[in-house]
Parts: C-alpha cells; structure tokens; sequence
C-alpha cells in the first residue's frame, strides 16, 4: 500500500513537473512569435506624464536588439512627429535619429518649417554647430545620407533660416555627397552667412563633426548666424579717450565696428563699418583694447567676427 502511494506521488511531482517546464517553453515560444509585446508596452509609458528617464533608452536597446521591434516604432514615427503638440513628439524625433529612421524623413523635412527647438537643454557655443539647439535638424543629420535628398529640397526654400539649418545639416554629414549638394547651392546662395558655411565647408577636406583633422588657421564664424550663434562674453572693456578734434567741433555719437576676436579672446581686427570720422580712430584704439571670452566651435577654439556699438563722447 505505502509503495502505491510513493509511487502516486512521484508521478504527481513529475508530472507536475513537466507541466511547469511545457509552461515555460510554451511562454518562450508565444515570445518569440510576438516580439513587440515589450515594445509596445515601453512606447505606451513614453506618452505618459510620469514617464521613467530610462524608458527612452530602453526603447532604443530593445529596437536595435530585434528588428521587428524597430519595424514597429519606426513605423509609427511618421505620425508621432506630425503631430507636434503630442507629449511624444520630442520623443518621437529624437528615436528618429537614434535609429537613423529612414521612414521618418519626409515627416522631418515638415517639422523643418517650424522654429528649431533644442536637442539639449544646455549646449556650448560648438554645440550649436553640431545642431543641439536644433533637435530635427540634428535627426536629419543622424539619419545621414539617406536624408540628402530631402534635405537638398529644403535649400529651395524662400527663407535664409531654413536654408542655413538645412545647410548646417549637410556640413555635420559630411559626406562628399553633402558636399556635392552644398557645392550646387554656392551660386545660388543670396545670404552672406549661408555662403560662408558653405565656403567654410567646401574649403576643408574633412567636414564631419568627429573628423581629428583641423587646420591649423582658427575656424571664423560669424555670431547671429545661423544656429543663432552667441556673441563672446565680454569680460574686460575700455572707453574710447575723446579726441581732441572731435571736441573742438562739438563731435559725438556712435561708431560702428567690425569686429574680430581671436582663440585667445584679444580683439585682432576692429573695422569702422559707421560713424563720423573724427570718432572712428578713438573707437578702434578702444576697442582692441577689449578682452572677451574665447569660443569653441565642435569643441576647438575658433576666431568670432560680430558688430559692436562704441559710444564716442566727453565723459560726464
């Protein structure tokens, strides 16, 4: 009789058994067979308030690791970036470019005909030359050469804005096919400063962002072009001595410079662009006088050229 019932047993445990690994294996296979499971999940806490910070990243992990699970966000990216006021929209661009998502260009291209807005919330002065203030901008370039075309018909565009990001797109891919449409776009260009990221561009033989190969002669950009480069802080200034010419004719007022900072923040270069000509001297001698902040641009110091007011006139 016991031995029966050992035996009962054992068959009950062993059985159970089975059943619990047939479980496992059965949950193993359904997995398998419907990857997007977990996709679906993590894509669905994106579009809510108390989202985790990682969510984004797993996102990212789980759809490179499985390509039907990057099938299904990039499928849907199209729609999430069209609809900008959405919770998901920021999201949604920047998956785009993480995945280098060739279905979300056209969907790109539209958002390049509203305002930039910023990849980061704080980014250096080469950080806006590396599209950080521009985060559709930025996915365009990520997606890279796929990209070209559509950004190519951007250079049509009527405005100098969207010429100039679409422009700075180009320059971060870098490719020769990049530097091809840039090329093209140099006797049809009207803005000054959009030929000088061309010319700049074209003039090196390696433009992408993490090219190691600079020239030895400082990069110049010109402040409050596009990108909506900051001027250099303005650490040390000196007042122009009033001429003595000025003063006997009663002369004053404001003088207009040109101006060049070099990598070490010294004033190289200070050009009258306006004002009476007994005054210009003074400003000049004045100004290179001036100390500024030196800039980066892609994290290499370069020479800033801008405009400066200089207010000649006999202290109060």
């Amino acid at each position: 009789m016991q031995n029966r019932l050992r035996a009962a047993v054992l068959c009950a445990l062993v059985g159970a058994t089975v059943l619990a690994f047939a479980f496992v294996l059965l949950s193993a296979v359904c997995a398998q067979d419907n990857p997007t499971a977990d996709i679906r999940v993590l894509v669905d806490q994106l579009d809510t308030p108390n989202a985790k910070k990682d969510t984004f990243d797993k996102v990212v992990k789980l759809a490179k690791q499985d390509p039907r699970a990057r099938e299904y966000v990039v499928q849907k990216l199209p729609q999430m970036i069209r609809e900008p006021n959405s919770e998901l929209w920021l999201d949604a661009v920047r998956l785009a470019g993480k995945l280098k998502a060739k279905e979300a260009i056209p969907a790109l291209r539209e958002a390049m005909s509203r305002p930039p807005v910023p990849a980061e919330t704080y980014f250096t002065f080469g950080g806006i030359w590396r599209l950080n203030g521009d985060i559709v901008a930025k996915a365009l370039f990520q997606i890279g050469e796929p990209a070209i075309p559509a950004v190519a018909t951007l250079l049509k565009s009527e405005d100098s804005t969207i010429r100039g990001r679409a422009l700075l797109i180009l320059r971060n891919i870098g490719t020769p096919a990049a530097r091809r449409v840039m090329a093209d776009q140099l006797p049809r260009e009207t803005d000054r400063e959009n030929r000088e990221i061309i010319e700049d561009t074209l003039s090196k033989a390696d433009t992408s962002p993490d090219s190691s190969s600079h020239s030895n002669t400082p990069v110049r950009v010109r402040v409050g072009g596009p990108g909506n480069i900051p001027e250099p802080h303005l650490v040390n200034k000196v007042s122009p001595v009033y001429p003595a010419d000025a003063a006997a004719k009663n002369v004053k007022g404001v003088v207009r410079l040109r101006v060049v900072v070099d990598t070490y923040g010294g004033v190289k270069q200070a050009v009258a662009v306006s004002g009476n000509p007994l005054l210009t001297d003074a400003a000049v001698q004045a100004v290179k006088q001036w100390r500024y902040q030196p800039i980066l641009w892609q994290g290499y110091p370069a020479e800033a050229e801008f405009d400066v007011e200089v207010n000649v006139a006999p202290r109060k």
